[in-house]
């Protein structure tokens, strides 16, 4: 239980699910740990606040800025850079991306 207790967890879970399902999530925890209830209340309240991050990367940055080309490669690019800003709450820069690639 204490993993979805903290805000970046929930707001890591809003951007892989969308709000309505992560409060839904919390109202079923409410049953499995009534003790809780008031914690989760709380958190079912900050979701409903909650701005939904925006990647901020796209396939013509990576086209433009590091030469790549249209293709499957272009979108396992864009999956990995975005698993690493998911995993960095939501914070990237261009030298963390050349890192990831070793551009």
């Amino acid at each position: 239980m204490n993993i979805f207790i903290q805000k970046k967890n929930i707001i890591k879970l809003i951007y892989s699910n969308n709000k309505k399902i992560v409060s839904q999530l919390l109202t079923f925890l409410i049953f499995v740990n009534p003790k809780k209830i008031n914690i989760i209340k709380n958190l079912i309240e900050f979701i409903k606040e909650a701005d939904i991050p925006k990647f901020p990367i796209n396939a013509e940055y990576l086209i433009n800025e590091f030469k790549l080309v249209e293709g499957k490669e272009l979108g396992k690019a864009l999956k990995k850079i975005e698993k690493h800003w998911i995993e960095n709450s939501f914070v990237i820069d261009e030298k963390e991306i050349k890192n990831i690639f070793k551009f």
